[in-house]
C-alpha cells in the first residue's frame, strides 16, 4: 500500500513538473467570457474538406471568408448577424470547457497528440479580448484533444448559422 502510494505521488509529481507546474486540467488560461470577438477556422484536409474562418463578434456580427475549393484562390466573403447573447453563450461554454487554458498547438503536444492520423482537416480557435488574445491550433488527426474542444467548435458552426450563409 505504501509503495502504490509512493509511485502514485511521483507519478504526478512527474506529470506536474512536464506541465510546468500545473496538471492539464487545472490549467488556468484567460476568460473568454471578457473576449471581444472569437474566430474560428476550419482548415484543408487531403480532399474536399470546407476551408473558412468565421469572426463572430461580441455584438453579433459574423464575418465569413469562404476559400472555394475549386479555385484555391477564390474567398467568398460574406456577413450576418446573430443574436449577442448567442455570442455570449459560446464565450460561457469555452470558459466552462477550460478552452483557453489548453496549449497553444495541440498538434506537438505529446499529451494531447501522441500519435496523429494523417489527411485530416484541422481547426483553429482565437479569443480576442482587451489586452490578451488566445489561439488555439487543433489536428482532427489528433485522437486525444478534449472532448470540450470539438464540442465547442461544432457549437460555433451551429451557433454561427453558417449553412444558412454558407456558398453552394
Amino acid at each position: 500500500m505504501t509503495r502504490q502510494l509512493g509511485w502514485t505521488l511521483a507519478c504526478t509529481l512527474a506529470v506536474t513538473t512536464a506541465c510546468g507546474g500545473q496538471r492539464p486540467d487545472t490549467a488556468v488560461g484567460p476568460d473568454p467570457r471578457t473576449a471581444d470577438s472569437l474566430v474560428f477556422e476550419r482548415t484543408a484536409c487531403f480532399g474536399f474538406c470546407p476551408v473558412y474562418r468565421l469572426r463572430l463578434s461580441r455584438d453579433g456580427s459574423v464575418t465569413l471568408h469562404w476559400q472555394e475549393q475549386r479555385e484555391p484562390r477564390a474567398v467568398i466573403a460574406g456577413s450576418w448577424t446573430i443574436a449577442p447573447s448567442t455570442v455570449q453563450a459560446l464565450l460561457a461554454q469555452a470558459q466552462h470547457g477550460g478552452i483557453t487554458a489548453l496549449p497553444d498547438d495541440l498538434p506537438a503536444s505529446k499529451l494531447y497528440c501522441p500519435q496523429a492520423w494523417t489527411d485530416a482537416p484541422g481547426a483553429v480557435v482565437a479569443f480576442y479580448g482587451p489586452g490578451w488574445s488566445k489561439r488555439i491550433t487543433d489536428y482532427f488527426g489528433c485522437q486525444k484533444v478534449p472532448p470540450a474542444l470539438r464540442a465547442f467548435e461544432l457549437a460555433v458552426d451551429s451557433a454561427s448559422d453558417l449553412n444558412a450563409h454558407r456558398p453552394n
